[in-house]
């Protein structure tokens, strides 16, 4: 079966849908036209909708300038990449976690642009996108985070929300000595600097730098039947609504605080 039947038939992505693709080559394999081929199916596909690509680049994170016309997102991989510049896709700003977006046919993107240099909170483009696209369709496709049956970047808007007491708000400065500045909602990774940022030790004894676990998130996801999947190639397909991953994860750090946390991180 070729990708735009699986987009179709298995996995029931339609002309007006959004759809938020992360993406990996390796479980593609050989594509007619390479990453831009994957890329054009999408384009072929969602007619009426808005298309998604994370390109992130921790510019910032690194101490790089950033440039969106430019800057590379090697972490994710050629598909994304091949977005970088693309005609018709907007980028957007943020210097650690831009998103090319292409918008098609009747839908219009006016209500998910960033309104803030937030990376993960109210007015960024993950929690925009929560809220007025909120049915968007998160896609894993190529065999992407393979060390879980689902999880992406949603799910630090949910944190973040949430106020998990594992992250904290941290502020990058323009490497480049402007005093442009962005917020991001990050992990703890030393003791010394919990304390810091609290003025206390945390209330239970953890393993620094803080590691993270989704597979009982995934788990929730599978109880509920709010995962969709299919085989494609050498991996699953799987899609999971933004709606979904924010709202289960929110729910899941309400009843239990360590919720989305490795084991190996609490101390026996």
């Amino acid at each position: 079966m070729d990708l735009r039947n699986h987009l179709i038939s298995d996995l029931g992505i339609k002309h007006n849908d959004s759809v938020f693709l992360f993406s990996g080559m390796k479980g593609i394999g050989l594509f007619e036209g390479g990453p831009e081929g994957v890329l054009e199916v999408f384009e072929d596909t969602l007619t009426n909708g808005i298309f998604f690509i994370p390109t992130f680049s921790y510019s910032w994170s690194d101490g790089k300038k950033f440039d969106p016309l430019v800057s590379p997102a090697p972490l994710m991989g050629v598909i994304a990449s091949s977005s970088i510049g693309r005609d018709g896709y907007k980028r957007t700003s943020n210097p650690n976690f831009s998103v090319s977006f292409l918008t098609q046919g009747a839908d219009n993107d006016s209500q998910i642009i960033p309104t803030t240099n937030d990376v993960f909170g109210k007015g960024s483009i993950f929690y925009n996108i929560y809220m007025c696209k909120p049915h968007t369709k998160v896609l894993l496709l190529g065999g992407v985070f393979n060390d879980c049956e689902y999880r992406s970047t949603f799910i630090h808007t949910a944190q973040q929300l949430e106020n998990a007491w594992y992250r904290y708000l941290k502020t990058f400065n323009d490497p480049t000595g402007k005093s442009s500045s962005i917020t991001q909602f990050v992990r703890y990774f030393s003791k010394e600097e919990y304390k810091e940022i609290n003025g206390a030790n945390p209330i239970i004894d953890v393993k620094f730098p803080i590691t993270e676990n989704f597979e009982m998130f995934s788990q929730d996801l599978e109880k509920l039947s709010l995962i969709s999947k299919a085989k494609f190639r050498y991996s699953n397909s799987r899609i999971v609504t933004v709606k979904d991953t924010i709202e289960v994860f929110r729910k899941g750090l309400k009843k239990n605080m360590n919720y989305g946390l490795d084991e190996t991180t609490f101390r026996l």
